[in-house]
């Protein structure tokens, strides 16, 4: 099955009518959205953290670096719709697109993060039950700690991947200090099918690819998403994060052919993966039929062997389902056989019982007639062993008479 799908995504890629090459784009500020901000708080801990309402708007600018962006702020009790950092203002196609940033500057706290989101709107994200206004990927890339957190596509409390199990040299990638870049890049699984992987980048370290594949199909299905920056910490001012965007490699755009290819390889594929199952289902219904057809023909009840060839005749019809690459009817006639073994089998068991009852009848006739004598014997009101007793009584009394009678003639 797994070598069906591998050989059949090749064939979508050979045959893809339409490819559109990436291209790497000079950014510039008019490119994004600059976002009003979040509050800048101050405290030992978010939970702690008081403000005075005071937002540090992003402040965006055009430089030989690139897009400039300069902030502060802090994310607590963010209304939707806020954005701490910048937004692109057009959506990206997301195979093969990358973003590489620069930072100038950089605040650590004990509460401090990065974000590089790939979002359905140019906004921030919304933490707990609100997460779906804005779904897609959100990364908390924490810089102090030096490990990233990803959430779920389609829930923020679900944690899809933690780098704090990998290896130091993968881990300092996300150590960002002034001076540090970082790049992020995504990469579709396979063309059309909304499922990518995410590789980050860093001077002095290997690529490293997450070992965790996001399902975008059903949030981006054109393949396409916002780029969201933010950058979050404890009594961040303003001018405390300076940050440059220096390149921007948009992917290659997803055609609709090469979706809908997709899609009908995968849909062969779970048709194959169907049959597969079905032919297990047949070969335990095999089996099950089979005894019954003998133990139906054994017992010699019609109704029992009627049963037996619809069992038979219904796994023909699984067979034959199978062939003509329909697992649904082939699973459903499996259903039929067995319902129909059952049936036989019940009635088998019925006839036999049918014949020990009247087995047990015909012994009870027998005892019946075995004791009719003896109940005959004593029809005529006296037991058996009162006329036997009065018998000897007679010989006895006999026997003394005769015995009296030669003794007088001597």
């Amino acid at each position: 099955m797994k070598k069906f799908l591998s050989f059949a995504l090749v064939a979508v890629m050979l045959f893809a009518t339409i490819a559109v090459v990436a291209f790497a784009e000079t950014p510039k500020a008019d490119d994004f959205i600059a976002g009003e901000g979040f509050c800048v708080y101050e405290g030992p801990d978010y939970g702690g953290a008081e403000t005075d309402g005071t937002k540090s708007p992003a402040v965006v600018s055009d430089d030989a670096k690139g897009v400039k962006v300069s902030h502060g702020g802090y994310y607590k009790n963010v209304p939707a719709g806020d954005l701490g950092g910048v937004a692109t203002a057009e959506k990206y196609d997301l195979d093969g697109l990358e973003i590489t940033i620069q930072f100038e500057k950089i605040l650590h706290s004990s509460d401090c993060w990065l974000a590089i989101d790939f979002l359905e709107n140019p906004e921030t994200f919304n933490a707990g039950g609100d997460f779906a206004k804005n779904r897609g990927i959100v990364q908390l890339i924490r810089y102090a700690s030096s490990y990233t957190q990803v959430s779920d596509p389609n829930a923020w409390d679900v944690s899809y991947y933690d780098s704090q199990a990998e290896e130091l040299s993968v881990n300092g990638i996300f150590d960002i200090t002034d001076g540090d870049s970082i790049t992020v890049k995504l990469n579709a699984v396979d063309r059309g099918s909304g499922i990518y992987t995410m590789t980050y980048g860093a001077e002095g370290y290997d690529d490293f690819t997450a070992p965790t594949e996001f399902d975008l199909s059903e949030i981006f299905p054109d393949g396409k998403a916002y780029i969201v920056i933010e950058v979050s910490s404890l009594g961040a001012k303003d001018g405390d994060f300076v940050y440059y965007i220096t390149d921007i490699t948009n992917g290659e755009a997803i055609t609709e052919e090469e979706i809908e290819a997709y899609n009908a390889v995968k849909a062969a594929a779970a048709v194959e993966e169907a049959l597969e199952e079905a032919q297990k289902e047949i070969e335990l219904v095999t089996e099950k039929v089979d005894e019954a057809v003998a133990k139906a023909a054994e017992s010699g009840d019609a109704d029992a062997i009627a049963k037996a060839a619809e069992a038979s005749d219904a796994l023909a019809e699984a067979i034959a389902a199978v062939a003509d690459k329909d697992p649904e009817l082939a699973v459903s006639k499996c259903d039929e056989a067995r319902d129909y073994v059952k049936e036989a089998n019940d009635l088998i068991k019925k006839a036999e019982k049918t014949d020990e009852e009247a087995g047990e009848e015909t012994a009870a006739d027998d005892s019946a007639d075995s004791t009719a004598p003896a109940a005959a014997a004593s029809s005529a009101g006296f037991p058996v062993w009162a006329i036997i007793l009065i018998i000897v009584a007679v010989i006895v009394v006999i026997v003394c008479i005769v015995a009296a009678a030669t003794k007088k003639k001597k």
